[in-house]
């Protein structure tokens, strides 16, 4: 049996929604309906049929620049772009995880170690270890872009009270 604008009326009514047309050509084409919370949106019987309701109450609305826009500046707020270079969250998952591995692949190849565990981009510091044991916190950048290591073995450490006392016990084995 061919359906009506009746049997649209009437589908409508079983959801608490209406069919807002006057007038009903076939199962493909567009009529206008109005959910329970007053949305208005152009859809075909067949697809109402399908389930396929409110597109603004089941959020699969078509995107426009306009509502792209407000999406990515409600999930991407202007403190994450700047200090995570990137808008979206997946990326930085996926940043941080590629910049832990290069870490760990620089030190690796100095015999020495990246300790850190949470990467957050290349200028925030991390935790090294060289191979004599030397602990120091330096930024990727530097490590990888100006070929920087451990400062206690190019001799450009800080004298500090436990290093002096390294050497004084070093001083008294020989």
């Amino acid at each position: 049996r061919k359906l009506t604008l009746i049997d649209a009326q009437n589908i409508a009514l079983e959801k608490s929604e209406q069919c807002l047309s006057e007038y009903y050509i076939n199962n493909k084409s567009p009529l206008l309906w109005k959910c329970a919370k007053f949305h208005e949106w152009k859809s075909a019987l067949c697809d109402i049929k399908k389930g396929k309701w409110c597109p603004h109450c089941a959020k699969c609305f078509k995107l426009n620049i306009g509502i792209a826009k407000e999406i990515v500046f409600k999930k991407a707020p202007l403190e994450r772009i700047r200090n995570h270079n990137s808008w979206c969250p997946k990326c930085i998952v996926d940043t941080r995880r590629v910049g832990l591995d290069l870490a760990r692949n620089i030190a690796r190849s100095k015999n020495g170690k990246c300790l850190s565990d949470k990467y957050i981009n290349i200028y925030t510091p991390l935790q090294w270890r060289c191979h004599q044991g030397h602990i120091w916190h330096a930024v990727l950048n530097s490590i990888k872009n100006q070929n920087s290591w451990c400062p206690q073995c190019a001799g450009h450490s800080k004298l500090d009270i436990n290093i002096a006392k390294e050497i004084a016990l070093k001083k008294d084995e020989k």
